[in-house]
């Protein structure tokens, strides 16, 4: 019987299967089932068959599920998409969703996408105010840029900030603020209001900077940003010769093999670093806590928290603190810009990602792969995989996928990838093996590279890297065999050797196989990690390593 018939005859089930199954439309079953009125059964078939997060999370909105619609919202990160679905039709939903998601950017500590995405329910500007106020606190490139967005939406309240602003166009060493505020107006579409006022006291600083060779705007950009900021009488001020243009920066990264120092010995061991905003850094210094330290090693604040290894946000505002307790972890949340700590409790982990988004949190424990809701304790499961074939021997978080190394009964290893943030399966497939194998790493970078170092073969080096949806190896020149440890980032990759009381660690690029630098560390003691840009090396000694991968610019302190 065709589905015409069976909606002519009201039998509203069948004709869904018929639409479903046998012609196989489910985005039209789910719309017969919404002009009918039977939301809860449209967002239960939606969510059971995969559909779009975004779509889920509407009609469980419609059949009045707004907890598991928060909880999927959350999940994956669909409010921004959610929203104008709910907008036209149903606003009071679509304003209760934007509440929502205001207070789940700043839990991961976007204050700024917070105060954007409650700003058009007026119910809620106290609120929003309070996260700018939050976003102020926290100084530097973050507090520019929550100056650009007072002067959009609250530009009556700026006489407050005159002090501010004036150092901002006074004092030489705030350039990188004011490329920011520049960056941040540049990227704006529409109409920019009083944010051109403050354009036009920042360019003649800007062009200072230009001259003294601290700026990066090439001539066009400069063209752009006078548009921005004007009138005529500002253009007339403009200097009418040749504009200071900056120079295209050398990547240093096009040399090979560039040797590089390690800092003296300090007095505070460190067993975690993570670079945060503007030059600072977090470390971890076991049962002594948690500290913020500047480029100078002044330490701005320290959180009274036990802490081996760090995991930070996104934001750079959230960080996790772990430290072993004899077979379990004890979790700490650090608010960096509120400075606070909400103890999470304990739990077993065998393994965890090191970044998050600042709520959700990938872990495996007890041999299943689970997402943990962290803003105020971890009894929140919002994803899991508890059917796993195998072991997880390795599990790699990137911003955009997610990668788990399986080892199965029958000694065969398997690769599991999932693209963020919908935690769809991309890739489920075997891993080739040659010789014996000492350790695998995965790296969370495009084609789901991965890092093995063999045993019993005659090649050196016997590091590689390995396609592994591919099988194609590539072999790393310039490195020795049979490294001790390897720390893998989004960045590249970075190889310890140890040499007795001596330690040389080794930067891979993810998009070169060749050495690209290393340091000779004074002791053999030395971790490492990827961070973004950031190559870190570090020890208890009180040692601590950057080295920016973009830049790079190196900066060597002892703590």
């Amino acid at each position: 019987m065709g589905f015409e018939k069976l909606d002519r005859d009201g039998r509203i089930d069948e004709a869904v299967f018929v639409l479903a199954e046998l012609l196989n439309n489910r985005a039209e079953a789910l719309d017969y089932l919404e002009r009918h009125k039977r939301f809860s059964q449209a967002a239960e078939l939606a969510l059971s068959w995969h559909m779009e997060p975004a779509q889920i999370v509407r009609l469980q909105c419609l059949a009045g599920d707004w907890r598991m619609a928060v909880a999927v919202a959350r999940r994956d990160r669909v409010f921004g998409e959610v929203v104008p679905l709910l907008e036209a039709k149903w606003p009071d939903m679509a304003r209760k969703m934007r509440l929502e998601w205001g207070e789940f950017l700043a839990a991961q500590g976007d204050w700024l996408g917070a105060v954007n995405a409650v700003w058009p329910v007026k119910s809620a500007h106290d609120k929003a105010r309070e996260w700018l106020q939050n976003a102020e606190r926290n100084g530097g490139e973050l507090a520019a840029k929550a100056l650009v967005q007072r002067c959009l939406l609250i530009p009556e309240s700026l006489e407050k900030y005159a002090e501010y602003i004036e150092m901002l166009r006074c004092e030489r060493s705030r350039y990188i603020e004011r490329a920011v505020i520049v960056d941040t107006a540049m990227a704006l579409k529409g109409k920019i209001g009083a944010v051109s006022r403050l354009l036009r006291i920042l360019v003649p600083m800007v062009l200072a900077d230009q001259a003294r060779g601290v700026g990066k705007y090439s001539s066009k950009a400069l063209q752009r940003l006078f548009s921005l900021g004007g009138d005529s009488i500002f253009n007339a001020d403009l200097p009418s010769g040749k504009l200071p243009v900056s120079m295209p920066a050398s990547h240093w990264h096009d040399a090979k093999g560039i040797a590089l120092s390690a800092p003296a010995a300090g007095t505070q061991a460190i067993f975690d670093a993570v670079p945060l905003l503007d030059g600072c850094y977090l470390l971890a210094q076991g049962e002594t806590g948690v500290v913020m330290i500047n480029n100078q090693g002044k330490t701005l604040f320290r959180f009274a928290v036990p802490a081996e290894v760090l995991v930070i946000s996104e934001s750079c505002q959230i960080a996790l603190a772990l430290m072993r307790r004899d077979e379990v972890w004890r979790v700490s949340r650090v608010d960096l810009a509120q400075r606070s700590v909400l103890e999470l409790g304990m739990v077993m982990l065998e393994h965890f990602a090191r970044e998050f988004d600042g709520v959700n949190w990938t872990v495996v424990a007890r041999g299943v792969l689970r997402v943990l809701d962290t803003q105020h304790g971890l009894g929140t499961v919002v994803w899991q995989v508890a059917d796993l074939p195998g072991r997880v021997v390795s599990l790699s978080v990137g911003r955009h996928m997610e990668q788990v190394l399986l080892q199965r009964a029958d000694t065969l290893l398997e690769l599991w990838r999932y693209r963020l943030p919908s935690r769809l399966l991309a890739l489920r497939d075997e891993v080739p093996q040659h010789g014996e194998q000492e350790f695998m790493v995965l790296a969370p970078w495009a084609h789901g590279l991965f890092v093995g170092a063999e045993t019993g073969v005659q090649e050196n080096p016997l590091l590689y890297y390995r396609h592994a949806d591919r099988g194609r190896r590539v072999m790393i020149s310039g490195v020795p065999a049979n490294p001790d440890s390897v720390c893998a980032g989004e960045a590249g990759m970075v190889l310890n050797f140890g040499t007795g009381t001596q330690a040389c660690n080794m930067l891979v690029l993810a998009d070169q196989a060749a050495c690209k630098a290393f340091v000779n560390w004074p002791e053999a003691r030395v971790s490492n990690r990827l961070v973004g840009d950031h190559w870190l090396a570090f020890d208890p000694a009180g040692r601590l390593f950057d080295l920016n991968l973009e830049t790079g610019i190196q900066l060597a302190l002892s703590i």
